[in-house]
């Protein structure tokens, strides 16, 4: 009796270590890299358009902490067929002051997001060496539909006249000549309801500026990176 037990105990153990889950690998908390050789950049979103906030002129040690994919699916986010961005943490800027991009409840406070194109990883996987950001922050670009700029109202009821007053819109960017409006990409920072224009009645408030973009100017094909939110007033 007691040697069958014996039998019966070894003849699972083969199928307990089969069934057993495999030990997961250990991600690192970071990784120290090397930027590429050339200009590269870090920027403040998760894709290529918005301002730089640093810019590495030779290979630069950098420590990534994690990684996101970009809202842009397109060459507005992809570099080199890469969607991978990865988070630069505490990088200075030419001045020698911490930079600040908008980062994830995973990020440092301080930091920026530079596309693994644009570092020395080797063959390292960087989505299984790092942890996950989490979500790439929200970051919706548009363009105008004449190429030339947005003008700009001071609100959306175009029944009221304050709401009649316009100046071109820069987004806080530089234009070409003082007074013009900015002629390329701004950010769009919420959507409000407005005076219908051409049976829409969607309004941009734009990210860097206190006024808002009527529904008629801006070009349908030219939406870039996930909605911007609901104005909350």
């Amino acid at each position: 009796m007691f040697t069958s037990v014996i039998v019966l105990t070894f003849s699972i153990l083969p199928f307990l270590a089969s069934s057993a889950p495999p030990l997961s690998r250990r991600q690192s908390p970071s990784l120290t890299v090397k930027t590429e050789d050339g200009l590269t950049w870090c920027r403040p979103y998760a894709d290529n358009m918005d301002d730089l906030l640093a810019s590495f002129y030779e290979p630069t040690s950098i420590n990534i902490t994690c990684w996101t994919t970009t809202t842009m699916p397109d060459e507005k986010g992809i570099v080199q067929g890469s969607k991978l961005w990865l988070w630069a943490a505490n990088v200075t800027n030419e001045g020698g002051k911490p930079v600040k991009g908008v980062g994830t409840p995973k990020t440092t406070e301080h930091g920026c997001w530079i596309n693994e194109m644009y570092i020395q990883a080797g063959k390292l996987d960087l989505k299984k060496e790092l942890k996950s950001c989490g979500d790439a922050p929200q970051h919706q670009v548009f363009y105008a539909k004449n190429g030339l700029g947005f003008t700009c109202h001071a609100c959306t009821n175009l029944d009221k006249p304050e709401c009649q007053r316009t100046w071109n819109g820069t987004g806080g960017l530089t234009p070409l000549n003082p007074g013009e409006p900015y002629p390329g990409y701004l950010s769009a920072g919420c959507w409000k309801s407005g005076t219908k224009v051409n049976g829409n009645g969607t309004w941009v408030r734009l990210r860097d500026e206190d006024c808002y973009v009527s529904p008629d100017q801006p070009n349908p094909k030219e939406w870039h990176g996930n909605p911007a939110p609901k104005c909350s007033s």
